[in-house]
């Protein structure tokens, strides 16, 4: 088999050229390569000469690793991060984790700081299971999720939303609390799967007088302040790059980024014009209350 240059022996990056291994139908020839790392590959060869393939896949795995956020000795509600395991075949990095309980447990990093799902071996969920009735047989359904993660939020100091909810001292109503039964009886024709329970009044209780279902978009227009707010107003902040405050508002009925509002002299005439939209508009944002105080 006559080839125009024989690569047998060259190195390209981690990648050793040990013999030809076959032409293509457009007669461009393939090597067969012997990585560093001990595997072995079947590359193009204008792929070798170009610098575009350097390993078996290894180096691109490695990278992925040193970019992974190093969680070591970080804690997740009862769980203490330990060590670093090998990633799952997507390549999402995964962590030893011990248990406040004495169990160890290997979780997504996902899981720990973003989905923010998993803050328990859990041993959390068996704790709370025996103050909970069971005999509805309804356990594992979407209803009794929705529920058993209400409760959960409010009373379970170690969860990563506890702060947001038990935190601020939002509870869950002594009926709902005590039986799964009365929540599902309240619930069972005004919940669909795609839907999230909220609190018409951010600051108040799960009861059924102050909670619905709504979609998602709808949920997060609700949702207080962020953490990071400063303003103490929903939807304001300073640009202090042209020292001038601004007023935002998000909602996708009208456009899928956040709508500016306009530039104003000092907040409280932003949270007015904010105010405004939203009556003008009908959108389902809450009014807030201009508090010259803050």
């Amino acid at each position: 088999m006559k080839i125009r240059k024989d690569l047998t022996g060259q190195v390209f990056g981690k990648l050793v050229v040990v013999e030809l291994s076959h032409k293509d139908k457009w007669a461009a020839a393939h090597w067969l390569c012997q990585c560093d790392c001990g595997n072995t590959k079947v590359v193009a060869g204008n792929k070798l000469s170009r610098g575009e393939t350097k390993s078996c896949g290894c180096y691109r795995v490695q990278c992925g690793k040193d970019k992974v956020n190093d969680l070591m000795g970080q804690r997740f509600g009862r769980l203490l991060v330990i060590g670093r395991e090998e990633s799952d075949a997507f390549s999402h990095a995964k962590w030893l984790c011990k248990c406040d309980c004495g169990n160890e447990t290997v979780v997504l990093g996902d899981n720990l700081i973003r989905n923010n799902h998993t803050t328990s071996c859990g041993c959390y969920l068996d704790e709370m299971r025996p103050t909970f009735n069971l005999s509805h047989g309804k356990t594992g359904s979407d209803l009794y999720n929705v529920w058993a993660s209400m409760i959960g939020r409010c009373e379970y100091e170690p969860s990563s939303c506890w702060e947001h909810y038990g935190g601020r001292g939002i509870t869950v109503c002594k009926e709902w609390r005590e039986s799964f039964e009365s929540f599902y009886e309240w619930a069972k024709d005004k919940y669909a799967a795609d839907l999230q329970i909220d609190r018409e009044d951010n600051d108040g209780n799960y009861c059924p007088e102050n909670c619905r279902f709504v979609s998602r978009s709808l949920n997060v227009i609700n949702r207080g302040k962020l953490r990071n707010n400063t303003s103490g107003y929903t939807g304001v902040s300073y640009d202090t790059h042209n020292s001038i405050w601004t007023a935002k508002i998000g909602y996708q009925a009208m456009s899928k980024k956040a709508i500016m509002l306009g530039y104003f002299q000092d907040k409280h005439t932003a949270v007015e014009a904010r105010n405004a939209f939203i009556k003008k508009y009908n959108t389902p944002h809450k009014i807030q209350e201009v508090d010259l105080t803050l």
